[in-house]
């Protein structure tokens, strides 16, 4: 009965281990299976989300490329407008210019003409001036021989000697100085005394005077008349 019993405990055993064995295998191939169904799903969402992002790419990628070409030809049109109203301002511009200038140009020409018809107008009211009455010559260096008169004009004789008067009418004249001794006129212009005779020479005259002095120590008037001659009898005349 015993080994009965053993026995029955032992195929009870065996028959209960195979139950669980086959349980166990049954789960772990139904995990293997599981997991390789995942797997292969995973796999394929992989390569599908792989394929799917490719597609959205260059629809995006044509999408952008389309709105830079759009963007650019708005910003070619927006040139085109903007260089075309530059245009017609700076049309304008030239225009109005012109017409600033000719306003600017009137104006100065009405200004100088109001100035001319001023000018004109002080003019007419004012009297005109009288010309410089020439002086006379009061001073006078002739050769009585020929007639030639070798200086001519005026000077301001008032208070001066007839030496002064004398040199003064040369130098003005361009003629070299006279030579004078003790006041004594021996020689003017080149015309030296006692050279067309023993008795020439230069006398002076005051207002048709001859004076019975020196020429450097006669002393000329306002209004006198200074007449230098070259005479051939400077003794008698």
């Amino acid at each position: 009965m015993k080994k009965k019993l053993g026995v029955l405990a032992f195929v009870i055993l065996i028959s209960v281990g195979g139950m669980l064995f086959s349980k166990s295998f049954t789960k772990e191939e139904q995990l293997k299976l599981s997991t390789r169904s995942l797997d292969n799903s995973t796999t394929s969402e992989v390569e599908e989300s792989k394929d799917e992002p490719i597609l959205d790419d260059d629809k995006k990628i044509t999408s952008e490329e389309e709105n830079k070409d759009k963007l650019e030809e708005n910003k070619e049109t927006e040139n085109e407008k903007e260089s075309v109203e530059n245009k017609k301002l700076q049309s304008e511009t030239k225009v109005s210019e012109p017409s600033k200038e000719s306003k600017s140009d009137t104006q100065s020409s009405e200004i100088k003409n109001n100035e001319v018809k001023t000018e004109t107008k002080n003019n007419t009211n004012v009297n005109p001036k009288e010309p410089e009455k020439k002086q006379e010559p009061n001073v006078t260096i002739v050769n009585d021989i020929t007639g030639d008169v070798i200086a001519s004009g005026y000077v301001n004789i008032d208070g001066q000697k007839v030496e002064t008067v004398t040199r003064k009418i040369l130098s003005d004249s361009s003629i070299e100085p006279p030579v004078v001794r003790s006041g004594y006129f021996s020689s003017i212009a080149g015309l030296k005394e006692r050279s067309q005779g023993k008795s020439s020479g230069w006398c002076y005259y005051v207002n048709g005077v001859k004076p019975g002095i020196g020429a450097s120590d006669y002393t000329l008037r306002s209004g006198d008349k200074l007449v230098w001659k070259f005479l051939l009898d400077g003794i008698s005349n």
